[in-house]
C-alpha cells in the first residue's frame, strides 16, 4: 500500500525541478516565454500517473449480501479520492 509518505519519495520532481530538467527555465526574468503549455501538461501527467497508481494500490472494497448465495462488491469512493494528496503537487 502506498502511503502519503511513500508517494512523496517516489521521485516526482517539483514543478521547478521538472522545468529545469527539461531546460525550460533558462532566464528567470523571461520565465513566461521559456515555459510552454506542453511542459505544464507533461508535469501534470506525472502527477496523474502517480495518483492513479496510489488509487489502485489503496482502494478499499466492501461487500453486501444480495441473496443468500450472492454478494455485491463495491469500492469505497473515499479510499480512491483520498489516495493522492494535493500536497504532493509542489
Amino acid at each position: 500500500m502506498i502511503t502519503p509518505q511513500k508517494i512523496s519519495k517516489m521521485n516526482i520532481p517539483t514543478a521547478e525541478e521538472f522545468l529545469k530538467q527539461r531546460d525550460c527555465i533558462r532566464n528567470v526574468e523571461d520565465f513566461y516565454n521559456d515555459v510552454q503549455p506542453i511542459d505544464l501538461v507533461e508535469f501534470a501527467k506525472l502527477h496523474v500517473q502517480a495518483a492513479l497508481k496510489a488509487a489502485s494500490e489503496n482502494v478499499v472494497v466492501d461487500y453486501t449480501h444480495v441473496e443468500p448465495d450472492n454478494i455485491e462488491v463495491y469500492a469505497i469512493n473515499s479510499s480512491i479520492l483520498n489516495a493522492y494528496s494535493l500536497k504532493n503537487i509542489v
